[in-house]
């Protein structure tokens, strides 16, 4: 693919982004790519300074304004291949919040908890099993207080609304 800048909007003259992922400043009459840095998100970011003023940028979102067209204009760029530092044009399109969800849960890039392993979470696995086993003897009012949860959070077991996974 042969590399094609444009300016990048509201930094015309100043800045320039490639379709590829590199960005250029234009300043002091030399071209020169500039460094990016990771964010804390796992984006590759660079910043850019107008009128004294400096300000951070995601790369792929600068590669996407650019270069794709939002006919429908939605706001979130999703990296096709999951692969967040990679910011080459065929690699990006532009998506819901939830489109991008769903391509992140759907690539195996988000993963569910389930169970005691969720931060929340007030039972244990073996609490559930007991609940269901002796649920019907005892009142949810009862195991309620013995496991120090609310009696709908016991109904929600005992009807397998919840804990489906065991």
């Amino acid at each position: 693919m042969r590399e094609i800048y444009k300016d990048i909007d509201g930094y015309e003259g100043l800045y320039k982004v490639s379709n590829i992922g590199n960005v250029k400043s234009l300043k002091f009459g030399k071209e020169k790519i500039l460094k990016n840095h990771l964010g804390v998100l796992g984006y590759y970011k660079v910043s850019l300074c107008k009128d004294s003023k400096s300000k951070s940028f995601y790369i792929h979102s600068l590669v996407a304004k650019s270069f794709i067209l939002n006919l429908n204009n939605k706001p979130q760029v999703n990296h096709i291949n999951g692969i967040k530092t990679d910011n080459i044009i065929n690699n990006l399109e532009w998506c819901t919040a939830k489109e991008n969800i769903q391509h992140a849960h759907d690539k195996g890039l988000i993963k569910t908890s389930k169970g005691e392993s969720r931060d929340f979470s007030k039972l244990k696995e073996s609490d559930v099993l007991e609940i269901r086993r002796i649920g019907r003897r005892n009142t949810q009012l009862e195991m309620a207080i013995k496991y120090n949860v609310n009696q709908s959070l016991i109904s929600l077991v005992l009807n397998n609304k919840i804990w489906k996974h065991i």
